[in-house]
């Protein structure tokens, strides 16, 4: 704790890039007993970013909730920042105030770096936030690619819950131009849940009289026996 004080205190006076990485590690290497010293840098300008790579790398709740408080507090330049950060820690609630926070930002590029983290971790915590999501009516002003990555992101953490709705997206119907983009996100996330059911929905699916709606499903089915092996 001696040491982590002191280090802080040099980082106030003012650390080059190179120093910062060396004192990162030692930091990280004394483990939870630096808490005490490090928080207090993320509302400073000095040292901000050493205590964020820092918090990032010690697994414990006390540096998760000190990320989020920052978040709530910080600028869109530094959100960007501690969103990968708080992505790092493998506790729920931190992962569910991720979703919370930067999936409704008005950063676009905010919401892609939260979906790409959960694209990269199953959060379990984190479904109801993205079904809701999706569900929301300004999903339909939202980019491809975010549409793309929330899709992905649901059928990654989700299980068995999130099927009725997206068998529902399934349907046929009247056509709509957008109808065989939201059938193939649709089909994606059936094949990343891959619970009996969602596969049962692809296999109808695969047995369409539509054209399009049947490829899709059969590429879909491909996807998930692949995983399976």
């Amino acid at each position: 704790p001696r040491c982590a004080e002191s280090i802080c205190q040099l980082v106030q006076e003012g650390c080059s890039e190179k120093t910062d990485s060396v004192y990162t590690d030692v930091l990280t290497s004394i483990g939870a007993a630096v808490l005490p010293h490090v928080i207090p840098l993320l509302d400073g300008e000095d040292g901000r970013g050493l205590s964020i790579a820092v918090l990032a790398r010690i697994q414990h709740a006390d540096a998760a909730r000190a990320l989020l408080g920052a978040l709530h507090r910080a600028d869109h330049g530094a959100k960007r920042v501690l969103v990968r950060a708080i992505a790092q820690h493998t506790d729920p609630a931190a992962a569910e105030s991720i979703l919370a926070l930067a999936l409704e930002d008005e950063d676009k590029g905010i919401r892609i770096i939260a979906l790409r983290s959960l694209n990269r971790e199953r959060h379990r915590s984190g479904q109801g936030r993205l079904l809701q999501r999706v569900q929301s009516s300004t999903l339909r002003i939202a980019s491809e690619e975010e549409k793309d990555l929330l899709f992905d992101a649901l059928g990654r953490v989700s299980d068995g819950d999130v099927v009725p709705y997206l068998k529902g997206l399934l349907k046929v119907g009247l056509l709509r131009r957008s109808r065989p983009q939201q059938w193939r996100r649709a089909a994606k996330s059936l094949a990343r849940v891959a619970t009996a059911d969602a596969i049962a929905a692809l296999e109808r699916g695969s047995a369409s009289r539509n054209d399009d709606l049947a490829l899709i499903c059969a590429e879909s089915l491909r996807e998930a026996g692949n995983r399976r092996r």
